[in-house]
């Protein structure tokens, strides 16, 4: 603020100044230097962060006019004995700048799934910088390396299958999922890997239970026998459980050999539903793995194969 009072004597001349259309007080805050920088950092931290594409200088001349609007009817909000005017201002264009972004969200979102022929080229267009282009990628990545490409799991499937996987998800039955974005609550990148973190998990999860249900004598095939109830993988099962941790024991005998509820097996272990079924799923992708490298120990290539056919 040393800047600001070389022109002015204090904040109180210089909100007077801006109050009343001063031409120099407007170019000082909202042009100049003394305000770029922070309204710079603001812009980064919030537009580029969240993958908007707005432009800097229109963003910054918009607050500007909104500031400004109506003989300054917002600056006259200005309470000099509250706050410091800088950091009063700051706050004002943090709140502005979410508040566009998140718009810019709504509006992509809208694009994507409308399904008129009008705005055919704007779905496209929207579709490609979400799903296809560079702004998203790092996202994506994340998602792929954290949650089907980690050490602890060993799922068949690489990224541009994922982000297919994750596309349909969204738009199926009239992009029904796409929808449920509220840009009111939240940026639209962070709904989208929220979502396509809860997404892969009940996707691997239902893989994994793939594996337990095809010891299940209910499912069989047009002869009467269980097509997957080959002895080498009820065996595998069999040596894999006991090299899981006890609570990972527990839980897959409770659900998928008892066939109790998650409520019953909650109750019984004493944790929460959501525990339960946290603990499934880790449980889950663990014997995936063990079940995979019994393959490879046992079967060779031929294992591999076979795992990989079920869907692991």
């Amino acid at each position: 603020m040393g800047k600001t009072l070389l022109l002015y004597s204090n904040e109180r001349q210089l909100v007077t100044a801006l109050r009343e259309n001063n031409e120099a007080a407007i170019r000082y805050v909202f042009d100049g230097k003394a305000y770029g920088e922070k309204i710079k950092q603001l812009y980064h931290d919030i537009i580029v962060e969240h993958r908007c594409r707005l432009k800097l200088n229109d963003l910054r001349d918009s607050f500007k006019l909104k500031m400004l609007h109506n003989n300054c009817e917002a600056m006259a909000a200005y309470e000099d004995d509250s706050s410091c005017f800088e950091v009063w201002l700051m706050v004002k264009a943090e709140k502005y700048f979410n508040a566009c972004g998140r718009e810019h969200d709504k509006e992509m979102v809208e694009n994507i799934a409308c399904t008129d022929e009008n705005r055919r080229i704007l779905r496209e267009k929207d579709t490609e910088y979400v799903f296809n282009g560079k702004e998203y990628k790092s996202l994506f990545n994340i998602l792929y390396y954290k949650y089907v490409n980690s050490k602890s799991s060993n799922h068949q499937m690489d990224i541009d299958e994922m982000v297919h996987e994750i596309y349909c998800h969204l738009v199926k039955e009239d992009h029904k999922r796409l929808k449920k974005y509220d840009s009111g609550r939240d940026f639209f990148d962070r709904w989208l890997f929220t979502t396509g973190k809860n997404f892969l998990i009940n996707y691997f999860t239902k893989k994994n239970e793939e594996l337990l249900d095809s010891d299940d004598l209910s499912t069989v095939d047009n002869e009467g026998k269980n097509p997957y109830r080959d002895a080498d993988m009820v065996n595998d099962v069999g040596n894999a459980l006991p090299k899981l941790p006890t609570n990972y024991q527990d839980v897959i005998k409770k659900i998928f050999y008892e066939d109790k509820n998650p409520e019953e097996v909650a109750k019984e272990m004493g944790i929460s539903r959501g525990n339960v079924d946290t603990l499934k799923y880790r449980a889950l992708a663990k014997l995936s793995q063990l079940l995979i490298a019994y393959s490879d120990e046992f079967s060779g290539a031929n294992g591999k194969n076979r795992i990989k056919k079920k869907n692991i």
